[in-house]
């Protein structure tokens, strides 16, 4: 996840914007939305695919809007997991086809006069109804493209970062070197078992077990529902220590702080005994959490950073003609071709090296 780099709202009984960037910068807690008049912007320097956002209050709003801005009119998003910024959680959309970057004049897309003129990848959130302002204690953008960016791999190439990538260079345009870097990413959390993304798992399932449960994957970022049959439904458990369950992130771990004993049903089967994990008691847990390591605390990471650089790069070398762009080779004097196969076994002794650090 990622840090906005603006994040400003427009008020339009005021016709004037309020920027809220610096909040984000220092961690200081901001109100969202406060009337059906206010536009929440929020931009950043890539696409991004979602918003994770922790709330100090929760809001209540009617009819919440996610937009995007093709780069000529803003468009609504279509949302996979949909957010009304009444919890602390997160709000999913699919990759927009179009997304243009924007820089924000006196008279676009308001006529007042804007924190600054940069460009952006903009999305815009509205509201049609406001019953109580969302205060957000902590909002992280979630890119499509999280381990590298196009600046970095021009940079590796050896391209000007000013000239490549931009929306309509060729051979590969900015959009090309992100998917570039998403496969290098699949690419990575696959070999490595770990994540420094934000990753959802909508609903895990569980047999019960009185102690507790270890989830599929480690370094929880928060648990936002655990959930125990009972006979008639699910029963939505509250987390803390003094409440019902408390989770070792690190580890994926969850720790039940009560005893639980639910209504079961009696199954026949030779002699007659009680008990979970029979009929419809089966998997009778399930857990709706993200994963994810945090990119500005692991140390990691920069490996990670560079692996992915390089491995988008390798596949825009493989696949466009960008040899003949830099014939004078990568900085450094070393022969661009000769510099790749460097770049490859660098890649492969790597990887090697952090497969055997996962513990499963």
């Amino acid at each position: 996840m990622l840090r906005p780099v603006k994040v400003w709202k427009y008020n339009s009984d005021d016709a004037a914007y309020t920027d809220l960037t610096n909040y984000v910068k220092t961690g200081a807690a901001f109100n969202f939305i406060a009337s059906a008049n206010d536009i929440f912007y929020i931009g950043l320097d890539r696409r991004f695919i979602g918003l994770k956002v922790d709330l100090s209050t929760n809001g209540s709003y009617t009819d919440i809007a996610i937009s995007n801005y093709t780069g000529d009119s803003w468009e609504q998003v279509e949302e996979s997991y949909d957010y009304n910024f009444d919890d602390s959680k997160y709000s999913m959309w699919n990759l927009p086809r179009q997304w243009g970057i924007h820089d924000f004049t006196d008279t676009s897309p308001h006529a007042a006069t804007p924190p600054d003129n940069s460009e952006w990848y903009w999305i815009r959130i509205t509201a049609s109804a406001v019953t109580t302002t969302a205060v957000i204690s902590k909002i992280r953008c979630i890119p499509f493209a999280m381990y590298s960016s196009p600046y970095l791999v021009a940079n590796k190439i050896g391209l000007p970062t000013d000239e490549y990538f931009n929306e309509n260079s060729v051979p590969a345009n900015f959009f090309d070197v992100e998917n570039f870097i998403a496969e290098a990413e699949a690419e990575i959390d696959y070999d490595v078992k770990q994540s420094w993304k934000f990753n959802i798992i909508d609903w895990e399932e569980h047999e019960f077990n009185l102690n507790g449960l270890q989830l599929e994957h480690k370094d929880i970022i928060d648990v936002y529902s655990l959930q125990i049959w009972n006979g008639a439904s699910y029963e939505t458990k509250t987390v803390g220590r003094a409440s019902d369950f408390f989770k070792v992130e690190r580890e994926g771990k969850i720790y039940f702080s009560r005893y639980f004993l639910l209504p079961a049903r009696v199954t026949l089967t030779g002699p007659v005994w009680p008990g979970w994990g029979i009929g419809e008691f089966q998997f009778a847990i399930r857990v709706n959490y993200a994963w994810g390591k945090d990119w500005e605390r692991d140390p990691k990471f920069r490996t990670i950073q560079e692996l992915a650089t390089k491995m988008a790069a390798l596949r825009i070398l493989d696949a466009t003609n960008y040899l003949a762009l830099v014939p004078e080779g990568i900085r450094g004097g070393m022969d661009l071709t000769a510099k790749a196969e460097r770049w490859k076994r660098e890649i492969d002794e790597k990887m090697a090296d952090m497969r055997p650090l996962v513990v499963f």
